[in-house]
Parts: C-alpha cells; structure tokens; sequence
C-alpha cells in the first residue's frame, strides 16, 4: 500500500506542479486568447456580408488553427531568450481563426486531416477566410458563382480595396501601390497589390494583394517575411537535384513494404501455428475501432445531409477497420515474442484484454504508468524550461489544449484521443525493442540501441526546431534529456510491461489534451479545470484498484 500511496502522490503533486509551469511552454497561455470562437465567428460573418455576400451559407465550418510558417520565422529571424514575448501581442500570428462556409455541405472526402481551404475541393459560392484573433482579415478567397443572370460591366474595385483594408485593420493611405506577385486561384477582372507595414505587429513589413470581380473582392493576402512567397523566385538560381530525395525516399519505401510483408507473414505464421494470443489481438483491434469511430463522432465535421453524412461514415468507418486490422497483424505477428522474451511484461496486459478490469494488477500497472508519465511529461517541459534558465532560445510553444478550448464535443473527443493513442501507441516502442533484442540478442544491448535512438530523435528534433541556429549547450541539453526519456521508457516497458506503457500514454495524453490552468481569468479556466479533475479522478481509481480492497487509513500504510 505504501509504495501505491507514493505513487499517487507523485501523479497528483505531477499534475499540480505541470499546471503550475504549463504557461511557459504552452502557445495558447502565451497569446492574447481573449475573444471565444462564437465572437469571432459572428465577426466573420459581418465581414462577408460586409463584401457583399448576402446569401445565408448551407454550412459552416470554423476552429483555431497554428501557423507554423509564423513560428518557424521567429525561430529563423530571433535567437534571443525573449523572442517568443511577441506572442503575446494582440497581433500575433502564431494563432489564427479558420473559417469555410459553402452554399452546399462541406463533405470531406478523405480519411485524413480536417476541413481546409481545399479539402474538400472549394465549388461556387465556397468563401474561405482567415482572421488573427482579434478579428482582423489576415485572407480572404471567395469562389463566385459560375453564372450571371444579368451581366453588367465591372465595377471600379476602389470601395472593395477599402473594405478588405478596414476589415484586416490597415490604412490604405499609408500603403503604397505595387505590382501584383500572387495569381489569385479565383477568376477575377481587377487586381492590385500594395506595399507597407503592419503597425500593430512592430511595423513587420507586408505586401497587401488583393482582387476583385465586378467590384466585390474575392481574393485577399496579408503577404509578410514569414510566407516563403515573400521573395521573389530566381529563375537563374541552380535547381537543387532530387536524385538524393528521389533515391533515399524509394529506398525507405521498399524497406517498409518488406517490413508490412513480413509483419503479415509472421501474424499468419503465427497464428497457424497457435503461438499467437488470437482472442487478445482480436479484442485489441475491435476496441481500436470502436475507440476511433467515438473519437471521429465527437471531432469530425457533421452534415444535416443523409447523403453526405452517409459518404463521411463509409469513410470513417473504413479507416477504423485499416487501423484494427493493422493492429491486429503487428500484435499477432509480435506478442508471441514479446511473451517469449519478457513474459513478466505482458501479465498485466493479458489479463486487461481478458476482461479483468477490476483485477490489482492491472490497476497496478496503469497506476506506474501514471507516475512515469510524470517524469516524461517533465523532461518534456525542462527542454523548454532549461535553455530560458540559462540564457538560451527556447524551442517553439506547444498547442498543449488548442483542440479542447473549441467546445464540449472536441473536449470529450480528446479525452476519447487518450485510450485509442494508449492501444496503439506503445506497440510502437514495444515493437522497436523487440526488433533490437531479436537483432542483437542480447536485451542490455537492445536496451543501450533504443535509449540512443531516443537520443538521436531528441538532438534532430532540436536542430529542427531551431532553424540551424544552435548552441552547443543546446545539443548537449536535448541529448541528456533525451537519454533519460529514453532510460524511463525502457525501465517502464521491461520493469513494469506493456500496461504500463499504456497507462503512460494514456495520463501524458489526458495532461496535454486540455488547457490546465491556475488562472481564472482565462477563457479556457474551467476546461483546464475538468482536465485536472479527469487526471486526479482517475489517478485515485487505479490507486483503489491497486489495494485490492484493502484499507487505505493512515494506520495501514504506516505498517506497510
């Protein structure tokens, strides 16, 4: 009971001390998020209106979305320990709101990735449009309509210069005219482009370009340093050869088809021969499907069409039975080895797929996971939160909670995101040691091999992150951090086994799915609220779980 008892404590001191320090690493504790999505919806749709799109849309769509062309340019542009201050500016760009509405359904046609400004294919009537988060037009695209009933002569475009520069918060009079550089993707008999600053962004330079079709805009961007269109393409520069790309890419290809190839041969081999834990695979792959179409019921975009909504569920549904089917093969193809080499690693995960819910051990095991997930989550947030402490740049914010701030429905979906990323997710670095313990034979071996993955991994994900502009303390603080990532996660799997992986997955995801935060002033503050709770609530029932219907008083611990 004792070591159960500090278990929990470490999960619930974790979570305080991670919301604690959250709004350093965290992008949306960092931007002035002060007007909730409905605002800026409705500011939207003045906007359009206000264009003269008059015509009540049949659907819309809208969420917060990172710009990380925004963010990449910082990393590029400033290597001081404050450069991330600028985000906190009303006009920051790290953080813009997204907003599609159609005359007809937005059905997405794809498994992949949300509603865009091109997915799905934009038709007539389709207006996309961004806006910072203060409400001001950062692009605008409006498909008109492919027919006229009476054609009249263009009208002069000046009043729709003059309402896209007041929508984006720009003095046309301090713009001064250019050439046009961009080719609008909408048909359109006027075009125009200007040059300036933005002053409510530290007079950052922009080129405003813009275009209309019988006097109503339907093309507008705010062009700055960040867009790799800001300069112009030199036609005599040499053209980089691909043959590199091409060939290291084809490789890659063939080496994964043989791996899938033969990940489907041993899962058949396997199960013929009646090594495999058949049931267990089946059972796993049900429950990832299942656990996919909720996620997708919560988060997708949903249409009042029985046509369209039946095409997006065709889809959805076809994509959980891929993802369960590929988890049953690699589980079929890889646990008998798992059971051979580590038998003490699988217990707990057996009897969680039998059905054994209530059994201690299994609580046990999540209960590990939870605690290692603090000492992960940790070294996730010292890769920020040492190089500030000595002077250094820090990598970029995370959208720790982004997903959850944009109502109960994504909230709930992202709590469904935490148990389908914990029966998927660590097959994945279970399946990297096995590989290795196979290879080299011997599990020290396998063990160093993997922390050194981990390693390289770190140190790479720091040079990109850092635009090629790093110290060499830096590398030094990604790698040793790095390394103790990669300690813990091998400690966890061949100590505590796969259950425990789970549970480490499952709480790290719990923690960066929602906004956590001590400051009541945020608009997010009882969202950041129920995700604390969720993580206290179920901290404290794989701690009962763990007792086995013991006592828990004070007395009980005290004896052991």
């Amino acid at each position: 009971p004792r070591t159960a008892l500090v278990c929990l404590m470490i999960a619930v001191l974790g979570v305080f001390l991670l919301t604690a320090v959250r709004h350093r690493i965290s992008l949306i504790e960092q931007v002035p998020l002060d007007r909730p999505i409905l605002t800026l919806e409705d500011k939207a749709g003045e906007m359009i209106r206000g264009f003269g799109y008059e015509e009540e849309p049949a659907d819309i769509y809208t969420t917060l979305a990172q710009d990380t062309d925004a963010t990449a340019y910082i990393v590029r542009e400033d290597e001081s320990p404050e450069r991330w201050s600028v985000l906190s500016e009303p006009g920051q760009a790290a953080l813009y709101y997204f907003h599609r509405q159609g005359e007809r359904k937005l059905v997405k046609l794809s498994a992949v990735g949300g509603i865009s400004a091109s997915r799905p294919s934009p038709r007539a009537g389709d207006i996309t449009l961004w806006t910072d988060l203060t409400g001001r037009l950062r692009y605008f695209v409006a498909h008109a309509a492919g027919f006229e009933f009476e054609p009249d002569p263009a009208s002069a475009p000046d009043e729709a210069w003059a309402e896209l520069f007041s929508a984006a918060g720009l003095d046309i009079a301090t713009f001064e005219p250019t050439e046009p550089t961009l080719q609008p993707m909408v048909f359109a008999d006027s075009r125009a482009a200007w040059s300036g600053v933005i002053p409510f962004r530290n007079d950052l330079p922009v080129r405003v370009e813009a275009a209309a079709l019988r006097g109503k805009p339907v093309f507008f961007n705010l062009l700055t340093p960040e867009d790799n269109r800001w300069e112009p393409v030199d036609e005599a520069a040499v053209v980089p050869s691909t043959a590199l790309v091409t060939t290291t890419s084809t490789i890659i290809l063939i080496l994964l088809l043989g791996a899938a190839g033969f990940t489907v041969f041993l899962a058949l081999r396997n199960r013929r021969m009646g090594r495999g834990d058949g049931r267990g695979a089946l059972r796993l792959a049900v429950a990832l499907a299942i656990l996919y179409m909720l996620y997708w019921a919560l988060t997708g975009h949903h249409v009042a069409a029985v046509g369209g909504e039946l095409i997006m569920i065709y889809i959805a549904l076809g994509t959980s039975l891929s993802l369960g089917l590929l988890i049953w093969v690699l589980y079929m193809a890889l646990e008998p080895y798992g059971r051979k080499f580590w038998p003490e690693a699988m217990v707990g995960w057996t009897r969680m797929l039998a059905g054994r819910f209530r059994d201690p051990l299994v609580a046990r095991d999540l209960l590990f996971g939870f605690t290692f997930s603090i000492g992960l989550l940790t070294l996730q947030h010292l890769n920020h939160i040492v190089p500030e402490t000595l002077g250094l740049a820090a990598p970029a914010p995370q959208p720790y909670g982004l997903g959850s701030i944009l109502g109960t429905r994504i909230a709930l979906g992202s709590l469904i995101l935490g148990p389908l990323n914990s029966v998927a997710g660590p097959q994945t670095h279970f399946t990297l040691l096995r590989v290795a313990r196979l290879i080299l034979r011997k599990q020290w071996l396998a063990n160093i091999a993997f922390v050194l993955l981990v390693i390289v991994a770190s140190m790479t994900q720091v040079l990109a992150t850092s635009g090629g502009k790093v110290e060499p303390v830096q590398l030094l603080v990604g790698a040793t951090l790095g390394g103790a990532t990669g300690i813990l996660i091998v400690i966890l799997l061949t100590r505590f086994g796969l259950l425990a992986a789970a549970g480490n997955i499952f709480f790290a995801n719990l923690l960066a799915a929602y906004p956590l935060t001590f400051d009541p002033s945020r608009p997010y503050f009882s969202t950041g609220l129920a995700g604390i709770g969720l993580a206290l609530l179920f901290a404290f029932l794989v701690f009962r779980g763990a007792l086995a219907g013991r006592s828990f008083h004070a007395g009980a611990f005290l004896d052991g």
